[in-house]
This record gives structure tokens, sequence and C-alpha cells, in this order.
């Protein structure tokens, strides 16, 4: 079984994303696999993802999380709040 696999005595615990989540979030948005299911499947470069990143922790309409299964990132979620409307 791989090594990030929760099992039931070790849960997915959801932290909130800090500035210092950059680096593993950028590599994640440019895997080939999550491209294929982004809104936008072009990889960005790590600039324009920092821009992104720093104003997605600063909107009060949005919420970024990381899951980790015994401390190891295996997860984003992220929660942008429009109108009455949360889309994940």
């Amino acid at each position: 079984m791989d090594d990030c696999a929760p099992r039931d005595s070790e849960p997915l615990v959801l932290r909130r994303a800090t500035i210092d989540d950059a680096a593993r979030l950028f590599a994640w948005r440019n895997n080939v696999v999550t491209r294929q299911y982004a809104r936008s499947s072009e990889p960005v470069d790590f600039a324009k993802h920092m821009n992104w990143l720093a104003g997605k922790l600063a909107d009060t309409a949005s919420a970024l999380w990381v899951g980790e299964v015994r401390g190891v990132p295996v997860a984003q979620v992220r929660v942008d709040i429009d109108g009455g409307t949360a889309l994940l």
C-alpha cells in the first residue's frame, strides 16, 4: 500500500495552507495529471503561481487547505465563495 494512502486509523487532516506551501502547491498544480483536470491545462510559471497564492491566502472569499496523512502533505482543497455559493 502507498505510504501516503489513508487508513482507518490514520485520517486525512486538513490545515490552512500558508505561503510556506508554495513550492509543493506549485508542483501539484503543474503535474501533468492535475493539469488534465484543471480549469486551465497550461503550466504556470512560479512567479504567476506566487501572485495567485498570495492573492488566495489574502482573499476572505477563499479558503485553501492542505490535507495531510501522518504529517505528510497529500492533497489540497480550495473553496471559493461566489455570492451565496461555495465552489470547490
